[in-house]
């Protein structure tokens, strides 16, 4: 049997791009969901369609929606109201192979997680795609 060829999330990184940094990377991140790309179907059934199967062709592309968890820093908080606040941004996720997810995005959701007295404090982020998301095999 083949020895797997899986790896770890473990090393992943979520940077947004600073028109004077370049890209920097957010602290504290629990988890990362890179975004799902997916495409509408147009019905183009017609009155001869084979045996009175609905025919679809390919519609519009959506890049999806990131969303991360990350712990409750002052610093972070800070900095993603400032991301918030902003128009389209650019954001990369480096995975732990070196693989990246490029894509620009809008903040559309970001939160305070519950508070409880006996756990650690987080926050959540949602960015929706705008355009074509690009993946970089490495």
């Amino acid at each position: 049997m083949a020895a797997s060829a899986a790896t770890s999330g473990f090393g992943a990184v979520f940077a947004y791009e600073s028109a004077a940094d370049g890209f920097l990377a957010l602290g504290e991140v629990l988890s990362i969901t890179p975004p799902p790309k997916s495409r509408d179907t147009i019905e183009a059934t017609h009155m001869m369609s084979d045996d009175g199967y609905r025919e679809f062709i390919g519609g519009l592309r959506d890049g999806g929606e990131s969303s991360l968890a990350l712990n409750y820093t002052e610093a972070g908080s800070t900095l993603l109201e400032t991301l918030f606040a902003a128009d389209v941004e650019t954001f990369r996720i480096t995975l732990a192979g070196a693989s990246t997810v490029i894509f620009n995005g809008i903040i559309t959701a970001f939160s305070l997680d519950e508070v409880v007295i006996d756990d650690k404090m987080a926050m959540s982020l949602t960015i929706k795609v705008t355009g074509k998301p690009t993946f970089l095999a490495v």
